[in-house]
């Protein structure tokens, strides 16, 4: 199963995400941060009690975020480039939302 999970363009958000991730649902706390001086977006993803899980991970297109990380029992994660626009493989500090979505899935088997 796949989820979109909204996004804004704030320079620094957090927010908690209950996803369905193989039959269970499971909470985690979401931090994205733009990185102004190196031009990118960052995730943290901490689990329900706010342990740390994964931080600073740059937020790139055509791969599973998560691929190295299934051990952590966390899904899949994929930067979706939604728009018609040609533009790099990360979204930028203007159109995170208005060019990209942020799926969240099952485990996919590497």
């Amino acid at each position: 199963m796949q989820q979109l999970i909204p996004l804004d363009s704030s320079p620094g958000q957090a927010w908690q995400v209950a996803v369905l991730i193989n039959g269970t649902t499971s909470l985690f706390f979401v931090t994205l941060r733009y990185n102004e001086i190196a031009n990118y977006w960052n995730m943290t993803l901490q689990d329900s009690n706010q342990n740390l899980l994964i931080d600073s991970l740059p937020l790139v297109t055509g791969t599973n975020l998560f691929g190295q990380f299934g051990y952590l029992n966390v899904g899949s994660l994929y930067i979706v480039n939604a728009s018609s626009v040609a533009t790099p493989n990360f979204p930028n500090s203007s159109d995170l939302v208005t060019d990209f979505v942020m799926v969240w899935g099952d485990t996919v088997a590497a």
